[in-house]
């Protein structure tokens, strides 16, 4: 889940949340510009890389839920001299009170087409056509210059960010033990995540679909699909249906190297060319890792997906 979708979430249920962002970051520092976490009163979403800069930016969060109302804060951390990391670079953050009365931007936001400036001083949002540079964040100043060097905090006013680029889109299929255990890994990282079973009893945690192989043909061409179902012949349709296609990124088949020899059988049988049986990935999961149990399999194939996604 993408993070202005959790807090549409979250603002359903809650009076107010904080949206913390790292605008600027100079030197060595636990995460990038443009990293963000989710604050309320019961839970976070998010990381912006531990240790005492996020206890501190959490602590901060909290005192601004506490208070009747607030105004956004831009602060500047060192990370050295001042918070005693050993990475030692510089991190200027925004913290902003949010709440469900203003979350008409969060919903553009989430399908990514606009840019939104921020105005440090009132909190006000304000659009802006988007000019390519995925998830660039900028500080600017009254007039709405960029410095080429780090501003004085004094004179920060707007922070202007860029909509993210497109989350890699993660079919899983198959709600069993490792899918759950697969999910509850995906869930947290920066992927589209889509969890699919054709079994109603499980439609409470995974989406329910009668024919999961009509839906793997219409998978986005980008997508990495990963199979491990119940079920050897659902299994087998996946395989063909994804493989049949030409530009599907990943096809990750839970099972063996028997496995994988059989539905190789099966697949030149069905008439598929080699290069098309060759994107086959099975064993999935990451080479090297090994185990059995669902937690170790679910590893490896949440390895083997962000490798691929970094390719």
């Amino acid at each position: 889940m993408n993070w202005p979708d959790k807090a549409l979430e979250v603002l359903g249920r809650e009076s107010k949340l904080v949206l913390v962002t790292l605008c600027q970051v100079e030197g060595s520092a636990p995460r990038g510009a443009g990293t963000k976490m989710l604050i309320w009163a019961g839970g976070q979403f998010g990381t912006i890389g531990g240790g005492e800069l996020e206890y501190r930016l959490t602590k901060a969060a909290h005192k601004m839920l506490s208070a009747p109302a607030e105004q956004p804060v831009l602060a500047d951390y060192p990370l050295g001299p001042v918070l005693g990391q050993c990475c030692g670079g510089f991190v200027r953050a925004l913290l902003e009170p949010l709440d469900p009365s203003a979350t008409d931007w969060l919903v553009e936001w989430a399908n990514g087409e606009t840019a939104w400036a921020t105005d440090v001083l009132t909190g006000e949002k304000s659009s802006r056509p988007a000019d390519g540079s995925s998830g660039a964040i900028t500080v600017l100043d009254q007039e709405q210059a960029v410095h080429s060097n780090l501003m004085p905090l004094e004179q920060c006013r707007f922070v202007v960010e860029q909509p993210p680029a497109p989350l890699p889109p993660v079919w899983v299929f198959g709600a069993g033990h490792i899918g759950i255990a697969l999910h509850a890994i995906l869930s947290r990282l920066d992927v589209d995540l889509r969890w699919i079973d054709d079994r109603k009893a499980l439609a409470g945690q995974a989406e329910y679909c009668p024919d999961p192989v009509q839906l793997a043909r219409t998978a986005p061409d980008d997508a990495l699909i990963i199979i491990l179902t119940y079920n050897h012949d659902l299994d087998y349709d996946l395989c063909r249906a994804v493989l049949s296609r030409d530009n599907v990124r990943l096809c990750a088949l839970i099972g063996s190297k028997t496995k994988r020899a059989r539905f190789v059988t099966r697949l030149k049988r069905d008439g598929l060319a080699q290069k098309q049986i060759a994107r086959l990935t099975c064993p999935a999961g990451l080479p090297g890792i090994g185990g059995k149990h669902p937690d170790e399999i679910s590893v490896a194939i949440a390895a083997q997906i962000l490798q691929t996604i970094k390719d």
